[in-house]
């Protein structure tokens, strides 16, 4: 399987992620939900800024991988806060090339990226440290260090 050298753009990105769950609206009240398939796919609408030679690549790695139909790697990031890799394929007419801006060219694309593997005792433990505070338990930690634990090392108070 062919991987992407490029990472989109970060400024343009947009990512539908994918949803095992199926609505039903109901008059006069909370829709039905249901759940559906597992491992839906997120779709990814991004957007490359290219020099030339990167302007080539993109057309010539988009022609080898058949026009969008074989699945390909690409870092993108959806899940986690850093890019990891997933497997693609390209929406079917998405491939467009908007701009052509002296030595700079834009190429976007829709992109249909399936899930990575969820960690559920990872997520369940990440919701339980947050506990519905907004602050970042890190800042925490280190606000009690800086406040209480040395103002109480170094004798001050």
């Amino acid at each position: 399987m062919q991987t992407l050298g490029i990472v989109p753009s970060s400024t343009s990105y947009a990512v539908t992620p994918s949803s095992p769950v199926i609505s039903t609206v109901l008059a006069g009240g909370l829709p039905r939900l249901r759940a559906d398939a597992i491992g839906s796919i997120a779709q990814v609408r991004c957007t490359w800024q290219l020099s030339p030679l990167m302007f080539q690549y993109m057309q010539a790695f988009y022609r080898v991988i058949g026009y969008g139909v074989q699945p390909f790697q690409i870092n993108l990031i959806i899940d986690q806060p850093s890019l990891q890799l997933y497997t693609a394929t390209i929406e079917p007419g998405s491939w467009v090339i908007s701009s052509l801006e002296g030595a700079t060219y834009s190429i976007g694309a829709t992109l249909n990226v399936l899930p990575l593997a969820q960690n559920a005792a990872f997520d369940a433990a990440l919701v339980a440290i947050y506990g519905g505070d907004q602050t970042d338990p890190d800042f925490t930690e280190l606000a009690e260090l800086v406040n209480v634990t040395l103002p109480a090392e170094f004798g001050d108070s």
